[in-house]
């Protein structure tokens, strides 16, 4: 996957923000792998992948509608959000480095 900035992670929690808290891990970590597996399609064709996008988090989100969301920060469903996408990222990162 193409390096995680603060942006990608903002992406992420937007989207999760719109989902029942139950299913922010799994959602996250679809999106992790997804991209992932998006940068290796992109790195190996030199094409975009037509569903999972340019191998950013970013990417992903945007093709997923992130833009329709809102970042605010008084909002403590956001927050949680926020802190469930650093949280699966960096498990994400943990089983990665197992393997």
């Amino acid at each position: 996957m193409r390096k995680v900035m603060i942006g990608d992670l903002l992406a992420l929690a937007r989207l999760l923000a719109l989902r029942a808290p139950g299913d922010w891990a799994w959602f996250a970590d679809q999106a992790l792998s997804q991209a992932h597996a998006a940068d290796k399609f992109r790195k190996r064709f030199d094409y975009l992948h037509d569903r999972w996008g340019d191998g950013s988090l970013l990417g992903w989100c945007l093709l997923r509608g992130e833009d329709r969301a809102r970042v605010d920060f008084s909002d403590q469903m956001f927050c949680r959000a926020l802190a469930q996408a650093i949280a699966s990222l960096a498990q994400w990162r943990l089983s990665r480095s197992r393997r």
